[in-house]
């Protein structure tokens, strides 16, 4: 892994702080542009930031408004917090997905996923997922009320949300990009929303051999229904899959791009969590019907065969002004441990042809500081180094990819602020 810049990155500026909430730590700055008819793909930018009180524990969704391309930023709210069910200790908490403007719709569309804490405990999220929308006409200024996504047919609802996902039986999320079909054919024009299912096994119980859940990705794709100002929804027919001697918790956490040839290429993340003799990478597979079906997932690798190590952490994908997708996610030097190390954070061009990671384009983004060394090895802090949970996009006015990604000062506390990483790519 290439220390320095790799050959498709001129320099990169960080903005450290550049969202904080004392009391959270901070993941997933959600970043869309809003329509601006003057300049297109460049007005507004709207942010949705995940407030964190623990893992996995949504405590609403910071939202922010720019005005300005990222320079300044006002905050509008704290939007979809939790709330308790019932008289116990069940709270229904709420992760924000990814948001978009779609040109078909004439809207912003976002989307959240909604988790039934029963107990307070983490397990019942392995069952109790719902996906929901937003729709914003104006820009992001109002928002229409939550729209649940399940099947467009007869006998589909909030509940029985898509064929095999049944609420209280397995659950379904996407805390990922969206990403609009552009190739000819069927699926023009359509949203395909990258999803992860939980595993059902064959006694009809979910399969969870770590007991941290075991995943099957594919997408759900969008169509919008001008009558009822609305998308019609339809599962893919056939999901991505690995089997537990490949990735102990399957595949999962997919985002999705779109090659020139109309390829979509999700990439996915895998984990060697209790299995430290399994490779710990990425994963990589390919739909060629435009997101119908997808092929059987293989190890994302350098573009000589050999693996590219990656902790179990999510990944993101980003399209530049030339049409080259870059790959930005944690890259290890070393097979790693399940979710460890969470650095250092990269970026590298993915080869559409190969389906491969180009090895001299490794570029570091940010990596541990001086002083985590010593918290982690003489303080034995409790929380760990933690890039991932990251969001990056393409800046609409000049030649750069732009990253939030969480940063934790001090190991000791589970607080987390996001920095902003502005990448300038060679011509």
């Amino acid at each position: 892994m290439a220390d320095g810049m790799g050959n498709y990155v001129s320099r990169i500026v960080a903005h450290e702080c550049a969202v904080e909430r004392t009391g959270y730590a901070l993941l997933n700055a959600v970043t869309a542009y809003t329509r601006n008819p003057s300049r297109p793909g460049c007005g507004n930018l709207l942010q949705f930031v995940n407030l964190f009180g623990k893992s996995d524990s949504g405590e609403g969704i910071l939202y922010r408004v720019s005005p300005d391309n990222g320079k300044s930023w006002r905050e509008v709210g704290v939007y979809d917090k939790p709330y308790r069910v019932g008289q116990g200790r069940d709270f229904m908490r709420k992760v924000a997905g990814d948001c978009m403007y779609d040109e078909d719709a004439g809207a912003m569309i976002r989307i959240v996923t909604e988790m039934l804490w029963e107990n307070g405990e983490i397990h019942s999220l392995f069952r109790k997922r719902r996906m929901y929308y937003y729709l914003s006409f104006d820009n992001g200024a109002t928002w229409t009320d939550a729209i649940y996504m399940h099947q467009n047919d007869e006998g589909y609802d909030k509940d029985r949300m898509f064929p095999g996902v049944t609420y209280g039986v397995n659950m379904i999320t996407s805390l990922f990009k969206m990403h609009k079909i552009r190739g000819e054919g069927p699926n023009k024009g359509k949203l395909a929303v990258g999803i992860q299912l939980q595993t059902v096994g064959p006694d009809g119980d979910i399969y969870n051999p770590t007991g941290m859940g075991f995943f099957k990705s594919g997408c759900i794709l969008g169509s919008w229904n001008a009558v009822k100002q609305q998308y019609d929804w339809e599962a893919c027919d056939t999901y991505a899959e690995a089997t537990p001697e490949e990735s102990t918790r399957g595949v999962y956490e997919p985002v999705i791009q779109e090659s020139d040839d109309g390829t979509l290429i999700m990439i996915l993340r895998g984990s060697n969590m209790k299995r430290p003799d399994i490779l710990g990478t990425k994963f990589v597979s390919v739909s060629r019907d435009q997101g119908r079906t997808w092929s059987r997932p293989v190890r994302l690798a350098y573009e000589d065969g050999q693996p590219m190590y990656s902790s179990s952490s999510c990944p993101d994908l980003v399209l530049d002004k030339q049409g080259r997708i870059y790959f930005v996610g944690i890259i290890t030097g070393d097979n790693p441990n399940g979710n460890l190390p969470r650095y250092p954070l990269c970026i590298a061009r993915l080869d559409t042809d190969t389906l491969s990671i180009l090895r001299d384009s490794v570029t570091v983004i940010d990596t541990r500081r001086a002083w985590h060394i010593a918290q982690q090895e003489v303080e034995a802090a409790r929380y760990p180094v933690d890039y991932s949970n990251h969001h990056s996009y393409l800046d609409a006015a000049e030649s750069k990819i732009v990253v939030h990604a969480p940063f934790r000062a001090d190991l000791h506390s589970f607080e987390s602020v996001i920095n902003k990483y502005e990448i300038v790519l060679r011509d």
